[in-house]
């Protein structure tokens, strides 16, 4: 079984209407980066919500008074992933704006991150992160290459 949910728990969200059908265009990606991933069973849960949201999930799960873009929570039964992906799309537009990309790649890069997190990939030391940071990269490079540039000719 695969299936890839969206939720919105947000107010109040610039371009709402065109950022939920971005969010939407990025699922057959995220099938992608699953199966090339060999996660074949899954049903991922992408909720999209705001700062104070995020903010009381890291409490409550890593003890951390803090904003963060992206929290990832999962489960494996048995070879079925079940995976919450929770991304504040203030925070991402925040860090949009601190490092000068465009919205939509920041919202890519997070929804890219959390993926790579449910299944495994870790960034607590320096060693996992930079393998993290490669596969995320290069998974932003073949969207960029295989659906987006595809979509300019």
């Amino acid at each position: 079984m695969k299936k890839i949910y969206l939720s919105y728990i947000i107010n109040k969200e610039k371009n709402k209407k065109n950022i939920r059908i971005y969010i939407e265009k990025l699922i057959p990606f995220i099938k992608f980066i699953l199966n090339k991933e060999k996660i074949y069973n899954y049903t991922i849960n992408y909720i999209f919500c705001n700062n104070k949201y995020i903010f009381y999930l890291n409490n409550i799960f890593f003890k951390k008074n803090k904003n963060t873009d992206v929290i990832s929570l999962h489960y494996f039964y048995k070879k079925y992933l079940i995976g919450d992906i929770y991304i504040s799309l203030e925070e991402t537009n925040i860090n949009s704006i601190y490092n000068l990309v465009n919205y939509k790649y920041e919202i890519l890069r997070n929804v890219i991150h959390g993926i790579l997190h449910i299944i495994g990939y870790l960034d607590d030391n320096i060693y996992d992160k930079n393998i993290m940071y490669i596969k995320q990269k290069k998974y932003i490079l073949i969207y960029i290459l295989k659906y987006f540039l595809k979509k300019k000719k």
